[in-house]
Formats: C-alpha cells, structure tokens, sequence
C-alpha cells in the first residue's frame, strides 16, 4: 500500500477528495485475456472477485459479497481486506486467495452479532462484548440429521481467530477496535484446543476400514477395466448425433438415445448415462488411492498429464524398469506445479479420463470460440481456458449444461 493510501486509513479525509476516487479505482483482481489486462473488480465493487483459486472451488468461494454483512461495517471491511489482501498479518506470509475469502466469511458472524447488539462500530467492540460473542458461540447449536450438537472445536477457531485478525486489520482503518478481543488468552484456547485435558490433536474424520477400502478399490478398478468398451459406444453415438446436427428436438433425441443403448445390450438410456458418471467416479478413486493427491490437485490434471521414464537395473542390462509421473499443481503446500509417481494402474485410469473427458473440452473451446466471437475482452474467456484441458469435468445443469 502506497503512503498516500496509508494516509487515508489513518486519518479522516473529504469522503470526495481526489484520494477517495483513487482508493474506489484500486484494482482488486484482473485477468489477462489474449494478452490484453482486463479488470474483473474494483475496491468500490459490492463484490470482490478474488481469482487464481484451485478450478475445483465454487464461484461462491471465489468471491466476498460485502453487500451480505451489515451495512454498518461495509466500508470497514472493505478497507480490513485489502489491507490483508495487500499486506497479511504482522508476522506472517501474505495470504493466499483462499484465506481472504476465509477471513470475511469467518468475520460475518461476529459483525452480525454486533448489528443485534446495536453496536455499529469496531470501536465499541470492547473485551467484554467479545467475551460474549465467545459464550454466544459455545452455546450455538448445529443442526444434524439425528438433532443439534454445538459447534466443532475447529469451527471455534475459525471464528474466534477471525476476530483477533479484525482487531490487528482495523488499526489501520477509521474504525479501530479499542482492545486485544480477550487479553491473557487466545482463540485456540477459548476454542479447546489447548489446555488441561486437550491432548494431542487427532483427525476428525475416522480412517475407512481396510475392508470397505477394499471392496471400493476393487469395485473401481474393474469398471476403468471395462471402460474403453463403453466409451466405445459413448463415442459412436457422439457420431450419429453430430450426423444429424440440429435436426432433432429434445425428446427425439433421448428416445434415439434409448433405442441405441439398448441395441447395444443396455436397459436404458438412464443406465448408459449413469455408467459414465460410475466410471469418472471409479477413475478418480484410481487415481487419488494411488497417488495420494489432494482433491484440487487431481481437479488441475490435464490431458497430457502422465509420461513415463525408463532405467535399467544396475548389473542387468537387458532389465529396464518403467517409472510412471502425472504433472499437476499444488496450492496448499504451495509447490505449484509438481508431479508425482504413480504405479501404471493410476496412468491407465487417468488415460481412461482423458478419452472420457474429450466431449467435454470441446464443449469449453466451443464457449471459448462464441465468447469471443461476442466480446474479445470477456473476462470468463480466461475462465474457461484454466478448465478447457481438464479431466474431472461435469455439466453444470443450473447452468445451461456450462461445462
């Protein structure tokens, strides 16, 4: 942050000098589309895109919508997030695009007990109010499918941390909180998580049993087996409904659909297409059993993604051994783009997912080719770019069947 914008967050200025325009011009996020900078938001935006996500995340999750929290701390907020979106916290790296969006989602409950308390301001949010946000948050019940249970100790943290961040950020803003939230103690211990009792900290969620790993790996693997048949026929009705072009209303087409699968010794059109959706499902359990990956990692796998390396053993010369590697990228351990090893099973898997996935990359150049068409400097080109070589696809219904 330049000095004359640390100017403005430390003292009181005309809200229509030339400073004020500067700071609601500031570029939030942008996009490079056919090399040209296009802006995605601006600081005075109600909503903030914040870009470079894993391409697994919602639009929800890309994006801080200030117009949901009170409109007493709007302008705050603002000021608070790009703060740490310019800066992070004192003593720490600067965050990434997740923990941005994190902060204010986190934030919202606290600003939203204020609003029903009538406090409109940071600067009255004293110990004593906070320390009452603590007790509220304790008591808060979360529904479950067998009653209510209060909130997990990790949910704690979240938001109680969320407010120490608020009280450091809003030093630099027109509205300071006045105090440390609870002096002599912290958010991790008004949580739980530490103190007498707490004990090392373990997972939450219990290991799978080794026999329904089993069953489920098995399972999967015999159905990528029998993959390259049913896309055999996927493909070959690609064919005939490409032939026939526009020619045919909707219900046509699903009544064609069903009269081929059947010909083809399926039951139903519904089964066919339930099939597709298992062997994508029974790829993706190949593939992150054997490599090990993270959820958004196998969501940046490409076409292209596996190749293969050869050594020969030592004292053998006629022996060569084959390696198997997939490129991906990695946000959490902050490696970006990597590669693993991984046993042929898993390449065989993803090679399967590439033919499968084929349809859908044409269905995203296709967006791509009438995107531009429509405007050279649409920003969701980019958009759709990070995605158009992706394996782990689906169509989006709520959407118009967007890919």
């Amino acid at each position: 942050m330049n000095n004359a914008l640390t100017a403005y967050f430390r003292q009181r200025i005309d809200p229509l000098s030339p400073l004020q325009e500067e700071r609601s011009a500031l570029v939030i996020s942008s996009r490079i589309v056919d090399g040209e900078p296009i802006v995605i938001s601006r600081y005075r935006d109600d909503v903030w895109r914040i870009l470079n996500q894993p391409t697994n995340k919602p639009p929800s999750e890309q994006a801080i919508n200030f117009y949901r929290l009170p409109r007493a701390f709007q302008e705050t907020m603002k000021a608070i997030t790009y703060r740490y979106l310019q800066r992070g916290r004192e003593g720490q790296k600067r965050p990434g695009p997740r923990a941005v969006v994190k902060l204010v989602r986190d934030a919202g409950p606290f600003l939203r007990y204020l609003e029903k308390r009538s406090i409109a301001k940071l600067a009255n949010a004293t110990a004593e109010i906070c320390a009452g946000y603590v007790e509220a948050c304790r008591r808060h019940r979360v529904s479950t499918s067998d009653g209510s249970k209060p909130m997990a100790v990790q949910a704690l943290v979240h938001r109680f941390a969320s407010v120490e961040a608020l009280h450091e950020l809003s030093q630099y803003t027109q509205d300071r909180m006045p105090e440390y939230p609870w002096p002599e103690t912290s958010a991790a211990h008004l949580a739980g998580r530490t103190g007498p009792g707490t004990g090392l900290r373990k997972g939450g969620t219990p290991l799978m049993p080794d026999e329904v790993f089993t069953r489920l790996f098995q399972r999967a693997s015999s159905i990528v087996e029998s993959g390259a048949s049913l896309l055999d026929v996927r493909d070959t009705w690609l064919i005939m409904e490409a032939e026939r072009g526009q020619n045919w209303d909707y219900g046509t087409k699903c009544y064609e659909l069903g009269c081929f699968v059947k010909s083809r010794g399926w039951r139903s059109a519904g089964d066919f297409n339930k099939a597709l959706y298992e062997l994508r499902t029974a790829c993706y359990i190949i593939a992150a059993s054997l490599s090990g990956c993270r959820n958004h990692e196998l969501a940046f796998v490409q076409t292209g993604a596996c190749y293969s390396t050869t050594s020969k053993i030592a004292d053998r010369e006629d022996d060569v051994q084959t390696f198997w590697w997939m490129r991906s990228q990695s946000t959490k351990t902050g490696a970006d783009h990597t590669e693993w090893m991984i046993p042929k099973a898993a390449a065989t898997a993803l090679k399967v997912m590439e033919r499968w996935a084929s349809p859908y990359q044409q269905q995203i150049a296709t967006e791509i080719d009438m995107r531009r068409a429509r405007d050279r400097n649409d920003p969701e080109i980019a958009e759709a770019l990070r995605h158009q070589a992706a394996l782990f696809l689906a169509a989006e219904h709520r959407r118009g069947n967007q890919v």
